[in-house]
């Protein structure tokens, strides 16, 4: 686990970027959280994960916003970008088909409600993967949409700063 911009107060929104970079397409949200942390937004922690749901409770525990970034798989066309709360959404359980820990992020906020451990707000953007063997670029449609990917979290940094700015 990489972190940048590490911050430590309550109302910080932490962007986590999960994947791994040696598997094609599912380096994609690693790629967003490092074009994210570039940026050295302020009140933005930023944190490359491997998806293991057991260790996400620690790394959102004090934040009051969370945006998740991870590659998808559901047969949907490569690059699709899809966006859900968390909190209101349901998830579908065969987005996260990658993964090779015990239990996957939709999970992982389940278990911390069912625990009554606080969750805090949070926002998964997934992009639909199409390769995920060994190697370390991106497949073209997955490549194409990264930006846009990137457009869209720092559109939702800006209106949760503007709506919970940190206090002094």
């Amino acid at each position: 686990m990489k972190e940048y911009n590490v911050i430590t107060t309550p109302a910080s929104v932490v962007v986590i970027g999960i994947g791994n970079e040696y598997r094609r397409d599912d380096r994609a949200g690693i790629e967003v959280a490092r074009a994210i942390a570039d940026m050295c937004l302020p009140d933005v922690c930023v944190i490359e994960h491997n998806g293991d749901g057991s260790s996400l409770q620690d790394v959102w525990s004090d934040a009051r916003w969370v945006i998740i970034i991870d590659t998808v798989c559901s047969d949907n066309i490569p690059g699709t970008i899809y966006r859900l709360r968390a909190n209101a959404d349901i998830i579908p359980g065969n987005f996260f088909n990658y993964s090779s820990h015990a239990y996957s992020i939709s999970e992982a906020i389940e278990l911390a409600k069912a625990l009554h451990h606080p969750v805090p707000e949070v926002i998964i953007y997934g992009i639909e993967g199409a390769n995920f063997e060994f190697g370390e670029e991106l497949t073209p449609n997955v490549r194409e949409k990264i930006g846009d990917l990137i457009t869209r979290v720092c559109q939702d940094i800006e209106r949760i700063m503007q709506e919970s700015p940190v206090s002094a």
